[in-house]
């Protein structure tokens, strides 16, 4: 089984907690983005066997040729506009910055239920440097990273963020909320970023304020660790460790199914909630 929703973010009731442990005790492995999710499942399994490294991309169509600069004074957003990413409350943030530095701008690429309040919010806040670059093909957004200085990402929840990947591969430093999932395998504070509170308009902003006063060296720095991170998770390793999972395997005895397991497989009709994607 693979997962990449930790369940300590995902409010369940016990019953239905229960069937999804019952369910996954089932599994004769568990393959996991990274190791801090491996906790997550203390209690559950007996023995279990966790593997890591699937929430991958092609690191190499995020590449652009040239020499990263950080003179760009542009922070960039890649989100859907639903109420999730939180993006009302990076504007705010923003209106802080921007009473603090008026250089940098800040370029919202996407889309979506929340997009004429966004705009609206951002005429009465009064910002004067935020723009809003509507859905960009994908094979264009490399360079749209590349040509930023640092990736910032406010969601109040993200199973892993798979748009952190691409801005690490594109050579950007992070900026992110700490309930993205993808910032504590990939993000080490002050080395390759910072991170913030979602909540807190305050600290949003001033953990953005401290990446804008760095000098080019410390941004550039910044660039190289988050490439050296990324460059880790790519599809050779994820298929090294998918050889790995099928290896182990091999060797073991499959479990033998319980009878509730056996019963929910066959019988439960579970849902997600999908509501703060507004989809």
């Amino acid at each position: 089984m693979f997962d990449d929703g930790k369940p300590s973010n995902i409010k369940r009731n016990a019953f239905v907690q229960f069937i999804k442990d019952a369910i996954t005790t089932q599994s004769d492995a568990l393959w996991l983005p990274s190791k801090d999710y491996d906790a997550e499942y203390d209690g559950v399994f007996k023995d279990p066997l966790f593997f890591h490294g699937y929430n991958t991309i092609d690191n190499q169509l995020f590449k652009i040729d040239g020499d990263k600069t950080f003179d760009h004074k542009s922070l960039i957003c890649v989100a859907r506009f639903v109420e999730i990413k939180n993006l009302e409350n990076l504007l705010r943030a923003w209106q802080v910055i921007e009473q603090q530095n008026d250089t940098y701008k800040l370029s919202l690429i996407g889309s979506g239920p929340l997009h004429d309040k966004l705009v609206n919010l951002t005429t009465e806040l009064g910002l004067k440097r935020v723009d809003f670059l509507g859905i960009i093909p994908n094979g264009d957004i490399p360079a749209y990273l590349f040509n930023a200085d640092a990736f910032v990402l406010a969601s109040f929840a993200e199973s892993w963020g798979l748009v952190v990947n691409e801005a690490m591969a594109a050579g950007l430093p992070l900026l992110l909320s700490n309930k993205i999932n993808a910032s504590v395998a990939l993000l080490t504070e002050g080395e390759n970023g910072f991170v913030f509170s979602p909540d807190d308009v305050e600290n949003i902003a001033s953990q953005i304020m401290k990446f804008i006063n760095l000098d080019q060296s410390a941004k550039k720095a910044m660039s190289k660790r988050s490439l050296e991170i990324i460059n880790a998770m790519n599809y050779e390793n994820m298929g090294v460790e998918l050889l790995a999972v099928l290896n182990k395997m091999a060797t073991q005895k499959s479990k033998k199914a319980t009878f509730p397991g056996s019963l929910f497989l066959r019988y439960w009709s579970g849902s997600y909630n999908t509501a703060g994607w507004n989809k």
